[in-house]
């Protein structure tokens, strides 16, 4: 069984609980009406307040499901570009699942 593909809507936390928003870098492939994200597509942790920030975070990908020649971001794992601290996938979309 797969894991979901993460969606522009997708609900993303870092380690410290700050929401983050993620931009999808292509609007042509969707999943359940909403632009999947590709890896590389940058998910930016909103106003965060202390001294070691978790500004981005880099998303697991699929390894066999492309859109746009870039691998699909999955819900296995994310992590704080930063510092590395594990960030936390809240809610995503559950039709769409790849490996």
């Amino acid at each position: 069984m797969g894991s979901p593909v993460l969606t522009a809507v997708s609900v993303l936390v870092c380690a410290h609980g700050i929401p983050a928003t993620a931009i999808p870098g292509s609007a042509r492939a969707m999943a359940s009406g909403v632009p999947i994200l590709c890896t590389g597509d940058p998910v930016i942790v909103n106003a965060y307040p202390t001294e070691s920030p978790c500004i981005m975070l880099r998303l697991a990908e699929s390894a066999r499901v492309r859109a746009s020649g870039r691998p699909l971001a999955i819900a296995t794992t994310a992590v704080s570009v930063a510092n590395g601290l594990p960030a936390i996938i809240v809610a995503t979309q559950q039709r769409v699942r790849v490996q």
